[in-house]
């Protein structure tokens, strides 16, 4: 389903971590999402947007811009996921911690 959108918002009051987001940003969604908990660590505004809570205006303006520079965000989105939370370092994680 990402495959075929643009844009991914979560407009989360509170978030842990955003796996979703990353998951739609390895499929080259551009996000935008609430500057709350690990959604700004995962969306930073070279691939992404970060909005206030609440903020409407803000948000409408970040989803034409991220339909905007889809070209440009998608890449560096997807790029910055592969680096940073590729499945292989994830798999590796995973053992090692289960192996500790």
């Amino acid at each position: 389903m990402y495959n075929e959108h643009k844009v991914v918002l979560q407009l989360s009051v509170i978030e842990s971590f955003g796996v979703s987001v990353a998951e739609a940003m390895s499929c080259g969604c551009v996000p935008v999402v609430s500057a709350v908990g690990g959604l700004k660590e995962v969306v930073k505004s070279d691939y992404g947007h970060l909005v206030g809570r609440n903020q409407t205006p803000e948000i409408g303006d970040a989803i034409t811009d991220a339909m905007n520079t889809f070209d440009e965000k998608s890449v560096l989105a997807q790029e910055m996921v592969m680096k940073n939370f590729s499945v292989k370092d994830r798999e590796q994680k995973l053992i090692d911690f289960i192996e500790a």
